[in-house]
């Protein structure tokens, strides 16, 4: 910068602009505690996991989910619905009409046009299940429709085919809407010769489309050069244009019980295929189940947040990785240094809000033992905020939170409240480009510099500012 001031070149005004442009169009994105931790839950949902969390009447809307009372020794599922206002970040229970579901867990819900659609789920054995048995898994099908601009909301149950093939009872599954269907995959299967402990429960694999129209399930044969993926339950699907993407997930098989492997269906021609990312191996997230997974079509980008690594105990997890299905690469996004943000968790909820903000909702952790009912969000919108931009070189640290062993579900969870605390994570963009975040620190510096370079700019003179803004040099004044 000093050598061109000195030759009187132009080239400081064009170094000094493009590098406030760079300082001015860089794009951030934050971990905000939006929902405080209530262990009493007296104005908000109870503390929960197995819920489901998809956007309905502005806001975040759960329903159902698990929780296990250790003052009295009693697993206790759920059949409450709550509405989180994206607005005032309040929660309100919906009073609703009608018999509601089941208490369940593990079940699915999607919103098409104005109706949520509740699929499937456990509810632990209630003796009004189908299969008397730990893990009653069931296949019935509910619409919960509002009324009164959102303020009551009513119960139905549907009875699609007239009462002919349906899927099988299950939990665990994922459920996305395509189009005017609803694609479901997976889960763990129960049947009448299902028994007590879990003898005769199975993974699954199987694809099935219900159409929103015709209230009518059907199953869907696929294929795969590849074969298929292995049967799963606690995965995460997200549907990407007209493609799903299906990750990870947990498995009954040995030696395979954990995954994190990444499949993608074709939804015109329902053939599977394998997808092995770009990215180095130790650069792709760990085998997992019990995480989410939301999508963001518009850039084609997919995220996964939390999970767990079951087997002889669970290992949770609290890492947000972003997979980009152009470039074929996944990228962990990681916090500043010494910020912390939502507990690891597995068995949460979450979704994507059409403003680009991403919910989590509740979860169980071990490292704390503890259940949940905060609520965090994420702003994305930052993330290839240009259309050519498919993936961005993401950094942002996290503290890593010191996992425990496993403890036994006899164990009180702990009362403690999860720090509340706004992070940010830096996505700088120059023009089509993504560049690499910098640190705080070095953003700081930056700042100084660039003020720095200014100032030593305007003491050089007027005569000189004057002939470099309009490119002359002295010999030509």
């Amino acid at each position: 910068y000093l050598y061109f001031m000195h030759t009187q070149s132009e080239a400081p005004t064009i170094l000094l602009v493009l590098y406030l442009l760079f300082l001015c169009c860089k794009s951030e994105i934050q971990w905000q505690n939006v929902g405080t931790q209530d262990p009493h839950g007296q104005t908000q949902p109870s503390t929960r996991y197995g819920t489901t969390a998809v956007q309905f009447c502005d806001g975040m809307l759960i329903t159902h989910g698990y929780f296990f009372n250790h003052e009295k020794s009693l697993a206790t599922w759920k059949d409450d619905t709550w509405l989180f206002s994206f607005t005032t970040n309040k929660w309100q229970q919906v009073k609703t009409k009608g018999v509601p579901p089941l208490a369940r867990y593990k079940h699915t819900t999607v919103v098409y046009q104005t109706t949520l659609f509740l699929f499937g789920g456990d509810d632990g054995g209630h003796m009004i299940a189908k299969t008397h048995v730990w893990g009653s898994h069931q296949q019935d099908m509910w619409t919960l429709t509002t009324s009164d601009g959102c303020k009551s909301a009513t119960w139905r149950q549907l009875n699609p085919n007239g009462g002919g093939q349906v899927p099988l009872a299950r939990q665990g599954h994922t459920a996305v809407v395509w189009r005017s269907q609803m694609v479901l995959f997976g889960g763990l299967g129960a049947n009448a010769t299902s028994t007590h402990g879990g003898d005769g429960l199975f993974d699954l694999n199987d694809v099935w489309l219900y159409s929103f129209t015709a209230n009518k399930w059907k199953p869907q044969l696929t294929t795969g050069h590849d074969g298929l993926p292995s049967p799963r339950r606690s995965h995460s699907s997200v549907v990407l244009g007209d493609t799903m993407w299906v990750f990870g997930g947990f498995s009954k098989l040995k030696g395979n019980k954990n995954m994190n492997d990444l499949w993608a269906l074709d939804l015109i021609t329902f053939d599977w295929e394998k997808i092995t990312p770009t990215t180095p191996p130790d650069q792709i997230p760990s085998i997992r189940g019990a995480h989410v997974g939301v999508g963001f079509p518009d850039h084609q980008l997919m995220f996964i947040f939390g999970g767990a690594l079951c087997e002889g105990g669970c290992k949770c997890k609290d890492d947000l990785w972003v997979y980009s299905q152009e470039s074929n690469q996944w990228e962990q996004l990681h916090m500043a240094d010494g910020e912390v943000g939502p507990n690891n968790r597995h068995f949460h909820s979450a979704l994507m809000s059409d403003t680009q903000q991403m919910y989590i909702f509740g979860g169980e952790s071990y490292s704390p033992y503890m259940y949940f009912n905060d609520v965090w969000k994420i702003e994305l919108s930052g993330i290839g905020h240009h259309s050519e931009v498919q993936r961005a070189h993401h950094k942002v640290t996290k503290q890593e939170t010191p996992q425990q062993p496993n403890k036994q579900e006899s164990q009180p969870p702990s009362t403690g409240i999860p720090k509340t605390v706004a992070h940010t994570l830096h996505v700088p963009t120059f023009g089509n480009i993504a560049l690499p975040q910098q640190s705080k620190h070095t953003e700081v510096v930056l700042v100084v510099v660039g003020l720095l370079l200014v100032a030593l700019y305007l003491l050089w003179g007027k005569r000189h500012r004057m002939m470099v803004f309009v490119g002359l040099k002295p010999e030509a004044v």
